[in-house]
């Protein structure tokens, strides 16, 4: 036995390809390969933001939708399970702030955000392991806070990657079915506000693409 979680597996293969991932998905939020409608929900979220919020953009990558935040005048920060991720963000937008951790554990003080991102940065988390994430999540927010989530959806399969740009890895991927990411968000202290589910596009796209947006409610 080797020991090693979905974690260290996850970490592991983006530390391997972030600089290949970069070049796939796009150095900013804009010239990416979200479709036309992705990218209105985010001006929604956006919209319904109070001057200069505090976000944090969790799973952020290389840092596109917190660049893109910050670009909207709010000061958003990135946070990553992937140190070689967090480089890439760090190289192509030097002005953004970025640490290093895990949904499990997010390295941030309670209460200290007025949103948040998760842009397909449940894809490779189990469903079991999403109440916790989304418990943390809620930590940090302030009520109210609102949250926008991007994931492939499916029946919560899970599907095996061994490699990315014929680079190997080990990486489990999951397309959780948006009643179970929405029941979890209920679960953790998330009211509901919508829920959009659209058909995959391009040769990119291999299922449906689901993105709830919810807002945290007041702690009692």
């Amino acid at each position: 036995m080797t020991g090693r979680t979905n974690h260290d597996d996850t970490r592991d293969a983006y530390d391997r390809t972030a600089d290949v991932y970069v070049e796939w998905i796009g150095r900013e939020l804009r010239a990416g390969i979200e479709a036309p409608a992705d990218l209105d929900l985010v001006d929604a979220f956006v919209a319904g933001l109070p001057a200069r919020a505090r976000l944090v953009d969790l799973g952020c990558g290389p840092g596109r939708m917190a660049a893109h935040l910050r670009r909207c005048g709010h000061d958003a920060v990135g946070v990553d399970l992937s140190f070689g991720m967090l480089r890439e963000a760090s190289r192509l937008h030097p002005d953004l702030p970025v640490c290093q951790g895990d949904l499990s554990a997010l390295p941030l003080c309670d209460t200290a955000f007025d949103g948040a991102v998760l842009w397909y940065s449940i894809v490779h988390a189990p469903l079991a392991h999403l109440p916790a994430f989304f418990a943390e999540v809620r930590r940090v927010l302030v009520g109210g806070a609102p949250v926008l989530l991007g994931f492939q959806a499916g029946d919560d399969e899970a599907l095996h990657r061994d490699q990315i740009a014929g680079r190997p890895v080990s990486l489990r991927r999951m397309r959780h079915a948006p009643a179970s990411v929405t029941a979890a968000l209920a679960a953790a202290g998330f009211e509901i506000t919508s829920t959009v589910v659209r058909d995959p596009i391009g040769t990119h796209e291999d299922s449906p693409q689901a993105f709830v947006a919810a807002r945290a409610r007041p702690l009692s």
